[in-house]
């Protein structure tokens, strides 16, 4: 994922369009739920960044959820700095077993 770049609702809609998603094609679009809003994120190939938009749920009409979310995967963002530290701890113990097992 390139660098993060904010746009309108509106607009993100018209680089979907333009992005010509397909299941299982390379230009990829996810979809984070936060409760009462959406955030989308649509990463396209050859582009070095990420569309994102925010949008209330209430906003998005029947006929937009029935064509944009089934094209969506689930975002994955690591939420809360406790899983960067244990992400952190894991990788520090495998340096560390690695380096009992290499020859000296």
């Amino acid at each position: 994922m390139g660098e993060l770049f904010e746009i309108t609702y509106e607009r993100f809609l018209d680089e979907v369009r333009n992005a010509k998603l397909t299941p299982g094609g390379q230009n990829k679009i996810e979809m984070e739920d936060l409760n009462n809003l959406y955030a989308f994120y649509l990463t396209e190939v050859g582009i070095d960044k990420t569309y994102v938009t925010i949008v209330e749920k209430e906003k998005i009409t029947d006929f937009q959820k029935m064509n944009l979310i089934p094209l969506c995967k689930p975002a994955r963002r690591v939420k809360e700095s406790a899983d960067l530290k244990n992400m952190s701890e894991i990788l520090k113990n495998l340096a560390e077993l690695m380096n009992k097992f290499q020859p000296q």
